[in-house]
């Protein structure tokens, strides 16, 4: 805990900021699944689907959500390189979001 209390509150908004935006755009990528199930595999090869999103990145609602975007921002602040690996994983789930959210001929977008 001692890193987020020596963090100035620059870094901590902007790891509170990252950790919420990156935890909106799984769940948004993962209603998306429905009609594109190949995300799933596309989030689950990303090495920040075992480091993150399995452990707390997909958070629901409530207290939890709160709880999961916590522990998310200690990681962010307190493991080396995680930081960087999130700003990577958001700018890959933000281009898969791009390739969703198209115009639908056919009634789906498929990713290859």
């Amino acid at each position: 805990m001692r890193v987020v209390e020596q963090a100035d509150d620059r870094l901590l908004c902007a790891a509170v900021r990252a950790c919420t935006k990156a935890s909106g755009t799984v769940a948004l990528l993962w209603t998306r699944a429905v009609e594109n199930p190949e995300l799933v595999h596309h989030l689950m090869a990303d090495v920040m689907w075992d480091q993150w999103v399995r452990v707390g990145g997909l958070a629901p609602n409530g207290a939890a959500g709160e709880a999961a975007v916590a522990i998310s921002t200690v990681q962010y602040l307190a493991v080396p390189g995680w930081a960087d690996d999130l700003h990577r994983f958001q700018a890959f789930m933000e281009s898969l979001l791009d390739l969703t959210a198209g115009p639908r001929r056919t009634g789906r977008t498929r990713l290859t």
